[in-house]
């Protein structure tokens, strides 16, 4: 049985007429006749009772009808939801990166190759203002790095991918390079230079142990920062990942754990709750999976 068959039935079963059936599918009527004659036979029973050089559809034949009725109701109820869906992973995703991004470069063909109308807004922001963004629609996924505990807010929701231990970075001609380990208590008359978001956990840092750091170099890019800290004058809060990651030697710095002060930057995924549309889906998993599984 095909569907080509049970199209022509369909359209025979509601004209009751080989003429008229055969005009209205652009084939000839013989093809037609033949074609009700193979169903017939396939099925093993008339499907239309011969009135005359008419036809007119038997019991068996609307009980057929109705299956047929059905069945074509649901591939067109299955055509119309694929191309839903089809258009739902054309739609424009929206992810907020933080700045430090550049340490992931591989994440973004994936995500480029499944959404192909994917943008990315690059800044830093604070905790509460990614819930805002979110929440106003202005971004459907987030990728913040931050040292402090997600914020618990309704219907935004976000996962752990990846923590990593903050250290002091100094270059090898800096006073602090002959040293094994550093307490945050004892740098304050260090010289530090900093980013915008590594100033506020720099000085959230210091805030625990009751000092106040020594920020004396300013810069927007990682690579800037690194360049400073090399001249041996400054000394840089940040995970040695992104360091290595900056595209600047690292021969000449030297990572120092830090004793008194325990902290980590984690890496999270936010998103809206409930928002589970195929794309920013297929997007988040991409992404949760790229984090536990690295790329070497």
């Amino acid at each position: 049985m095909e569907l080509l068959q049970l199209e022509y039935f369909r359209e025979l079963a509601h004209s009751e007429h080989l003429t008229k059936t055969a005009q209205k599918l652009y084939i000839s009527q013989s093809a037609v006749s033949n074609s009700l004659h193979r169903l017939e036979q396939e099925l093993g029973v008339p499907l239309f009772d011969r009135v005359g050089r008419g036809l007119r559809l038997n019991p068996y034949g609307q009980i057929f009808l109705e299956g047929v009725e059905t069945a074509f109701n649901a591939l067109q109820q299955s055509r119309s939801r694929m191309q839903a869906l089809l258009q739902e992973e054309q739609e424009k995703v929206r992810i907020l990166a933080f700045t430090s991004m550049q340490v992931y470069p591989t994440l973004f063909y994936p995500l480029i190759s499944l959404c192909p109308n994917l943008s990315f807004l690059n800044k830093e922001v604070d905790d509460s203002e990614v819930v805002r963004i979110l929440k106003d629609h202005e971004a459907d996924l987030c990728l913040k790095g931050g040292v402090d505990p997600p914020p618990e807010e309704e219907g935004i929701r976000s996962i752990l991918l990846h923590r990593q231990p903050l250290c002091i970075v100094v270059s090898r001609s800096h006073p602090l390079s002959a040293q094994r380990s550093v307490r945050i208590r004892d740098l304050g008359e260090t010289a530090f230079a900093s980013g915008s978001q590594q100033k506020k956990t720099l000085e959230d840092l210091f805030r625990r142990v009751h000092c106040t750091p020594r920020i004396l170099f300013e810069g927007n890019h990682l690579r800037d920062i690194l360049m400073a800290v090399l001249t041996g004058r400054y000394a840089l809060l940040a995970t040695w990942e992104a360091c290595r990651s900056s595209g600047v030697p690292t021969d000449d710095l030297i990572p120092l754990p830090i004793d008194d002060v325990s902290v980590f930057l984690e890496r999270r995924l936010y998103w809206r709750e409930g928002d589970n549309s195929v794309s920013i889906s297929m997007l988040r998993q991409t992404i949760i999976d790229y984090f536990e599984h690295p790329q070497p």
